[in-house]
This record gives structure tokens, C-alpha cells and sequence, in this order.
């Protein structure tokens, strides 16, 4: 199922492939779309780079492609645009609704978190959309805690990082333990390089999960990432995006001055050595 990282990329709107595989077999008590995560433990999500984010340093809304461990593609999400004054003023504060279609174009499901200066709004994740399945509680403005909750507000895992390692440098993990305290997954940041890291506002993560976990709570999980996108990595990586591009942008002629002044004086060095 699926198509290699690499393929065809996709306009604006819902991913299609031209020749997609069959749509899967209906399974009983698996929201329609989902069927495909009955049979994995692991998810990759790319967030999608943003070229205009890049140059402008302006919020432009988050897209994000999700893969099994084979490079597959799975899903396509994508926010919500019409937020104008979210994406203007909001900045990772904002509320949003994020779009998750498959690759027949499906929607089938969806994220949303309301607006708050903090942050610490819940994140409810359903599916199909308007049929709530699970949720993320923020339960600590000073650290990374949360509570993953079923559709009827049961907490089934502790999603847990550790405070002030919410950086940009390596990757940063986050555990996800039973109610039980058995630790039974992890969501990873993945360090992207140094170049990507500076100049972009894009992230990795991969999101491991038992095989046998409720496939809502395996898209719960999935909703996390997007969650902890916004609330630890967003803002880091578009200071550092603005402080690069400020940095290019002020003193592009101080740089060919200092440029020329270093080689002029390395040729009078090099001149004087002979």
C-alpha cells in the first residue's frame, strides 16, 4: 500500500495517487481509513518545508506526510489556512485544525485544538471527522506532561519528555507509559542536521506503539506528534529561522565587505611570504 518517499509530489488539497491500491477491507470497530494501522508499531511524520516560511520567516499553516517504516505513504496532513489572524499573531499559540486525508483522498481524520495564550488547550483527534476517538491533555505548563485520553475521557497512557530538553539540537524523546507505569512506546524528535534544523521550520518524528494497541489510540498517539510539534518545536525552530534570516539579511553587504577586507589581506600575506 502506499508510494515510496520520493514520488509524485502533490498540489495543494488532498493527496491522490494516479493508480492507487484497492481500498482496504472494511474491519469492524476501525473508523474507515484507518484499517492500515491494525498492522504496524512504528509511524514516521515529515513535516513539510515551507519554502515562503523559509524566506519570509512568516508562520504559513503545517503539513506534515506520514509513513510506515517502509517509506510508504500513508497520510497527508495538512492545517487548516483559513486561520489568517492565527498564522499572523497566533504564532505556535494558535488554534488550529489539521486535516488528515489518505491516498484516495479520503479525509479520515482530524485534529483540532482551540486557541489559548498558553497553550495548554486539549488536543482532540477524530475519526472520521466530527467523531471524537481520543485526546492529548497538556497537564503541566512547566513541563512536558501529558494524559492520553480514550472518546470517553479515560486516560490510557502518560506521554512524558523531559523539562528543558525540548531543544533543537539531537533528537528528543518523549515516553509513553501505561497507566500501569509500564513503558510501552516513544515519540522521537528526530535531529534533522544542522542546515535544516537553522533554516527551516520542519521536524521528523517517529511514533513506536505495541502492534495490538486500539487503532484509536494508535492515531491518538499520531495526533501527539503534531501536538508536540506546535508546543515545543515550532517556535524554537522559527526564532532560529528569523535569527538566521535576520542575520543574511542585515549583513549581506557587511559580509562581502568583511569577505573582500579578509581576502585583500590574505593576498598582501601571501604577496609579503614570497
Amino acid at each position: 500500500m502506499g508510494m515510496p518517499i520520493g514520488g509524485p509530489q502533490y498540489q495543494m488539497g488532498p493527496p491522490m495517487l494516479v493508480n492507487p491500491t484497492p481500498l482496504p477491507q472494511t474491519i469492524p470497530g476501525v473508523p474507515p481509513g484507518l484499517e492500515y494501522l491494525t498492522l504496524i508499531d512504528m509511524v514516521f511524520v515529515r513535516q513539510q518545508i515551507e519554502i515562503l516560511e523559509v524566506v519570509s520567516g512568516m508562520h504559513m499553516p503545517n503539513k506534515y506526510d506520514i509513513f510506515n517504516i517502509h517509506g510508504e505513504l500513508l497520510f497527508r496532513a495538512m492545517e487548516d489556512g483559513n486561520n489568517v489572524a492565527g498564522l499572523m499573531y497566533g504564532g505556535s499559540n494558535r488554534d488550529f485544525n489539521i486535516m488528515i486525508f489518505d491516498v484516495w483522498g479520503r479525509q479520515v481524520m482530524s485534529l483540532y485544538r482551540p486557541w489559548n495564550c498558553c497553550a495548554q488547550e486539549a488536543l482532540t483527534v477524530c475519526s472520521p471527522p466530527g467523531n471524537r476517538i481520543g485526546t492529548v491533555d497538556p497537564q503541566s505548563c512547566c513541563s512536558p506532561e501529558f494524559l492520553v485520553r480514550s472518546n470517553t475521557g479515560e486516560p490510557v497512557f502518560r506521554l512524558q519528555g523531559l523539562a528543558g530538553n525540548c531543544c533543537a539540537w539531537g533528537n528528543v524523546d518523549f515516553k509513553i507509559w501505561a497507566m500501569s507505569g509500564d513503558q510501552v512506546g516513544t515519540i522521537t524528535k528526530q535531529y534533522s542536521g544542522f542546515v535544516q534544523e537553522m533554516m527551516t521550520a520542519a521536524d521528523n518524528f517517529v511514533v513506536s506503539f505495541p502492534k495490538d494497541l486500539h487503532i484509536c489510540m494508535k492515531a491518538t498517539l499520531v495526533g501527539a506528534i503534531v501536538l508536540l510539534d506546535f508546543m515545543y518545536f515550532e517556535e524554537v525552530n522559527n526564532r532560529q529561522n528569523n535569527h538566521s534570516g535576520g542575520m543574511m539579511m542585515h549583513s549581506g553587504s557587511g559580509m562581502m565587505h568583511s569577505s573582500m577586507m579578509h581576502s585583500g589581506s590574505g593576498l598582501m600575506h601571501r604577496h609579503s611570504s614570497f
